[in-house]
């Protein structure tokens, strides 16, 4: 009876589903991952309240945020042993969070293991340990009827940070467009053609913006004024002005 008692408390014990990293990535670590906790040298991250971290991967792809800006990189596991590679990423400043960035981008160059359920993804390697669950997909947000909040400008291949109110954007089924640009509030007409919004009419109240603020309100109705192209990945906005294709706005749902 002891011996039967033993085994049945060793087989409960087992994780459930658990895939190890053994020369090749599991497939169960493919989709989106937000860090839940993590160690690094000893020490817990500490997140500020509404920061989020995120882990995507696809295929030997990497990507997601680190706090402040977008990265991106690769998974290599050659020669049987995986480690993260190749990392870059956009180049926003974000004062109170840029120590939490360089130590979460540190930990992932220190990743040598990982671990993974259906739900729950643990990389480690030497003095790093991070646990993340699994982000279960969004709905895609439709472009018209939606409050659009507007969360970086794109200018090529950077993403700056925005200043002010919120600057939102709004479309409605009756051919109306209105929103700010985090000084001044617009509002006009649009039409759409394809994936192209055109402001057929556009008007903006006359408050003087704030130095800082300027550059910012110039870039929202350049991009918004000259006719737009749109991309809508789940919760996501991304805006490229029709005149300036460098150009661009990032928005999302809500």
């Amino acid at each position: 009876m002891r011996v039967r008692t033993l085994v049945l408390v060793v087989i409960a014990a087992l994780p459930p589903a658990c895939s190890v990293f053994a020369g090749s990535l599991p497939d169960a670590a493919e989709g989106d991952w937000e860090l839940t906790d993590g160690t690094v040298d000893g020490q817990d991250l500490q997140f500020p309240a509404g920061v989020r971290i995120t882990l995507s991967i696809d295929g030997d792809e990497v990507g997601g945020n680190n706090s402040c800006n977008s990265y991106f990189g690769r998974i290599d596991t050659s020669g049987g042993r995986l480690s993260i590679v190749e990392l870059g990423q956009t180049e926003m400043g974000c004062p109170d969070l840029m120590d939490l960035e360089a130590t979460y981008m540190g930990a992932l160059q220190a990743v040598t293991a990982l671990e993974v359920t259906v739900d729950d993804l643990h990389l480690t390697g030497p003095d790093v340990d991070l646990r993340f669950d699994r982000v279960q997909p969004l709905p895609t947000s439709d472009l018209v009827g939606t409050t659009w909040t507007l969360e970086s400008l794109l200018m090529g291949e950077v993403a700056s940070s925005v200043g002010g109110d919120p600057a939102t954007l709004e479309l409605t089924e009756d051919g109306k467009l209105t929103g700010s640009t985090g000084c001044r509030t617009f509002d006009g007409t649009y039409e759409v053609s394809g994936d192209t919004v055109t402001a057929t009419q556009l008007s903006t109240d006359d408050r003087a913006c704030p130095a800082e603020l300027q550059g910012q309100d110039d870039h929202v109705l350049a991009v918004i004024g000259d006719g737009f192209t749109v991309v809508i990945e789940e919760n996501r906005l991304t805006v490229t002005s029709a005149g300036d294709p460098t150009q661009g706005l990032d928005y999302r749902a809500g």
